[in-house]
């Protein structure tokens, strides 16, 4: 689990942005869930991936008809898988 800045600037309607973030520990394959306290709007998809080991990118994704800011914190959660587990 992570927080960070997430600041990264005005997302235009209809555009998207995405940063990059060190959790330690993710792993890719993954998943990983992400919240935003400063973005609220109905209208707007935030979501990470596992790029590579401790690394997270964040995308946020303007589906509204306006300019929306950035600014406040994102938490990042990662979610470890148990490996080499077989179903009986």
């Amino acid at each position: 689990t992570s927080s960070a800045d997430g600041g990264m600037g005005s997302v235009g309607a209809g555009a998207y942005v995405w940063g990059d973030f060190t959790v330690t520990g993710a792993s890719p394959g993954d998943p990983v869930t992400v919240g935003h306290n400063g973005i609220t709007s109905e209208g707007v998809l935030i979501y990470g991936t596992v790029l590579a080991a401790n690394t997270v990118r964040v995308t946020i994704m303007n589906h509204t008809l306006g300019a929306l800011a950035t600014a406040g914190t994102i938490n990042i959660g990662v979610l470890h898988h148990l490996t080499g587990y077989t179903n009986p």
